[in-house]
């Protein structure tokens, strides 16, 4: 018998190679075409969340009652430390059924008041003013001892400034050009007013003019009318956000710091209005009409020079936060994040976070009663 050769053996395989190749491919590509084409599943939806009776059944679950107590010992608890707070919360929020409850902290820079509070002198006759307008004397520091300390630009530059005071209005790019066309405002003060545009964004526009201080001060005319401020102090924080010691980045154990003491060149001061009229009694003001005037420095009026001292002091401190998880039923992988403000300054205007703190806390209160009955949100609410 003669075998067949071995050219036609090869020429088989080599046509059943192809072919199994090919069939692989179109299977392989009816796969792709199909799972590619299919439409993912929606995600389920339930009539639960938008379900006016629930949400009037947890509403009706925060009551007066609960939320004034939550709100009179967090009062009581004014001047602890920060941790000793956060960790009662802690307890309280485990104790209303909340699972996953934790406490985080972060070593930050703050920028605090010193052991006195800064100052603004006439130089012309030597008299010297707290920021709210009182005369600087040891009576009144005692007497407004709970205001006085706070009335300051939270990262401003420090240390002690004398110079011409010129008056910018809103610090607009259009103020400062009006201004810079008549005189030379290097190293000089800007009396300056709040509003109208982002406070970082101005004091951004004097550095670069050449400005080295500025008196922020808030214009009469912008606020409510039923309300007496003019010799309110109050504090600003030129920190646009997070940990300035850690810029761009959490400010957790082991991360790298920065040590900046201030976040810009400005030797920056509030002020209240009561102490812009006595540093500056010419300032044009028509208080008889019905229409409020703004408060302007009339363009011939002489040029006051004074002595801004600000020694407000950077600090590292431990800040405390409760962060408690009420995981979701159907999509826990979404988060509704629900935070309420920080009780960063212990000894003043206490009620401010309170507030904030004790109607968060009522509300877990109340969510925590109707997941007890078996309801669940849909996504993962985050408080802290």
């Amino acid at each position: 018998t003669q075998h067949p050769p071995k050219n036609n053996c090869s020429s088989f395989c080599w046509i059943f190679k192809l072919f199994c190749t090919a069939t692989s491919l179109f299977i392989l590509g009816i796969l792709i075409g199909y799972y590619g084409h299919a439409q993912c599943p929606p995600l389920p939806t339930s009539s639960e969340a938008s379900n006016p009776a629930i949400i009037q059944d947890i509403l009706k679950g925060i009551e007066a009652k609960d939320l004034a107590h939550i709100f009179r010992d967090l009062i009581q608890q004014n001047g602890e430390e920060d941790r000793d707070v956060a960790t009662k919360l802690l307890g309280q929020w485990t104790s209303f059924g909340l699972e996953d409850v934790q406490l985080i902290n972060y070593t930050v820079l703050l920028d605090l008041p010193g052991s006195s509070p800064n100052t603004v002198t006439l130089n012309n006759t030597g008299e010297c003013y707290y920021p709210n307008g009182q005369p600087c004397n040891k009576e009144t520091q005692t007497h407004h001892s709970q205001d006085l300390p706070y009335a300051f630009a939270a990262y401003s530059a420090k240390g002690t400034l004398t110079a011409e005071v010129f008056d910018v209005q809103y610090g607009s790019p259009g103020d400062l050009l009006r201004i810079k066309q008549f005189t030379n405002v290097s190293s000089k003060i800007a009396l300056l007013k709040l509003g109208h545009m982002p406070l970082l964004y101005k004091i951004s526009l004097l550095e670069e003019a050449g400005f080295k201080g500025a008196l922020l001060y808030i214009d009469p005319c912008n606020l409510p009318k039923f309300q007496n401020l003019s010799n309110k102090a109050f504090m600003v924080s030129l920190n646009s956000g997070g940990d300035p010691s850690t810029p761009g980045y959490s400010s957790i154990d082991g991360s790298y710091k920065q040590h900046r003491s201030n976040l810009t060149s400005l030797l920056v001061q509030t002020i209240s209005v009561t102490l812009v009229r006595k540093l500056f009694i010419s300032l044009e003001e028509t208080g008889e009409n019905e229409v409020c005037q703004p408060l302007r420095l009339p363009s011939a009026a002489e040029r006051k020079i004074v002595t801004l001292n600000i020694q407000t002091q950077p600090t590292y401190k431990t800040i405390s936060n409760v962060v408690g998880y009420l995981k979701g039923a159907t999509v826990p992988d979404r988060y509704i994040i629900v935070g309420s403000h920080h009780s960063s300054l212990p000894s003043y205007s206490s009620e401010q976070w309170a507030h904030g703190t004790a109607a968060m806390t009522a509300l877990i209160q109340a969510l925590m009663r109707k997941v007890k009955k078996g309801w669940r949100p849909e996504r993962t609410i985050i408080f802290c």
